[in-house]
């Protein structure tokens, strides 16, 4: 276990013992959210999942930000590698307030992306979520700052462990922020996806109990509304409550953008646009690399790196088609030429 999962389970413990009395969790049945979710159930290295924060209310009678600061904290647990792995992740004041409207009854923030997309490679996948009440003094308010300002510098299309390093800086402000005795927890839960049960992406509610109620409740494109009736139904304003999902995903649409794939995909693309034998024979050979790469990467599900490394070989072989109806355009130099040689030399041993 690394240092990241040992320091996010220890603020787990804490979490269940701090989590606040009352609060419920409510799936909304897939009939009563517009677009339904996907139905087929999570498969073992087949699906990405990833958790969405899609809208949070803060009613006016908590006097948020005039008295309080809002602090949601969620930490994801998973399979990454073949080794149980916790992710922290933290919505500050600051984010909150890039995305924040104010309703009648009070504000309401929107959408953000808190874990994933990530593989997911089988096994139990759990999620801890807390809304904490933080009294806005100066210090409090410099500690969250650094929390925020830790937490915008995730970027969720890169590796894991290029994920991992900032979230242990975000664990080092959380570590102060929490042990203040301003810091109040208002709403929490922690919920286990388990195989067993053949778990398919929903939607949540994390609201206090009794407050909602769950046959009234609707969701339209991400936002939660309650009535009677889907036709009859308004947006909630009145209410402290977290609506969240757990979404499934087939393909993630920034493999490329995954710190290894573009050094190599270069190579490829720089030996198959010159129009030689030599050339043509290192292009493939990096492609095999690239290949390779795709295959055992944890980031990508089998599905998807066989897909990608079918397309590259593709536009690998139109570069090259390219190159060849414009050989015209002279030889690539020497010192490339002394390179590629030595490189088709070691293919030969």
């Amino acid at each position: 276990m690394g240092k990241l999962e040992q320091r996010s389970g220890e603020l787990l413990s804490w979490l269940r013992a701090g989590s606040p009395p009352g609060s419920a969790c409510l799936r909304l049945p897939p009939e009563r959210v517009d677009p339904p979710p996907l139905a087929e159930p999570f498969q073992a290295r087949a699906h990405y999942f990833k958790v969405r924060v899609h809208e949070m209310c803060l009613s006016h009678r908590r006097r948020w930000f005039a008295t309080y600061d809002p602090l949601v904290l969620t930490a994801t647990g998973f399979r990454y590698s073949g080794e149980p792995r916790t992710l922290p992740f933290t919505i500050g004041p600051s984010l909150i307030k890039q995305n924040l409207s104010e309703v009648p009854g009070g504000f309401r923030f929107t959408d953000t992306t808190v874990a994933g997309p990530h593989p997911y490679q089988g096994g139990v996948l759990d999620l801890t979520i807390v809304l904490y009440r933080l009294r806005g003094d100066q210090v409090a308010r410099r500690l969250l700052s650094l929390v925020d300002s830790c937490s915008r510098l995730i970027d969720f299309g890169t590796s894991f462990d290029a994920y991992s390093k900032v979230a242990n800086v975000v664990l080092d402000g959380l570590d102060q922020v929490l042990g203040l005795q301003e810091t109040v927890p208002m709403l929490g839960h922690r919920i286990e996806f388990d195989p067993v049960d053949e778990f398919r992406a929903g939607h949540y509610v994390l609201a206090l109990s009794g407050e909602l109620d769950p046959g009234e409740l609707w969701v339209r494109h991400n936002r939660l509304e309650r009535g009677r009736t889907p036709d009859t139904a308004s947006p909630v304003d009145d209410a402290d409550y977290v609506l969240y999902s757990l979404a499934r995903e087939d393909d993630r649409n920034d493999a490329e953008e995954l710190p290894w794939f573009r050094p190599l995909w270069q190579r490829v693309v720089r030996e198959a646009g010159v129009p030689r034998e030599d050339a043509w024979r290192t292009a493939k050979a990096h492609m095999a690399v690239l290949g390779e790469a795709l295959e055992l990467s944890p980031d990508l599900t089998r599905g998807q790196a066989r897909r990608l490394r079918d397309e590259l070989i593709t536009d690998m072989k139109t570069v090259h088609d390219r190159a060849l109806s414009l050989a015209e355009l002279g030889p690539a130099g020497a010192a490339v030429d002394e390179v590629r040689r030595d490189f088709a030399e070691i293919l030969d041993l």
